[in-house]
């Protein structure tokens, strides 16, 4: 499996969030270590496009257009 950028693991962050869910799922979901899962979440909070409401982790809306971006150019550009 090759390196996934930034970029990728972010997205695949998001698009498991589409309801509020537990950090475990997304770590799963998105195939990342637990220390890989802190890195992107500490990065995804300061940037507010997620925010942790109690123990679930909440896109935003920012988060929400950030990955909508991010699907429409991947069309555009042809990488599946």
């Amino acid at each position: 499996m090759p390196n996934r950028t930034k970029q990728e693991i972010m997205v695949e962050m998001l698009k498991s969030m589409d309801v509020p869910v537990l950090r475990t799922y997304v770590m799963y979901r998105a195939r990342l270590s637990y220390s890989q899962l802190k890195y992107y979440h500490n990065m995804l909070v300061r940037k507010k496009m997620i925010e942790q409401v109690g123990e679930r982790w909440v896109m935003t809306e920012k988060g929400r257009s950030y990955l909508k971006a991010c699907i429409i150019a991947n069309e555009i550009l042809g990488d599946d």
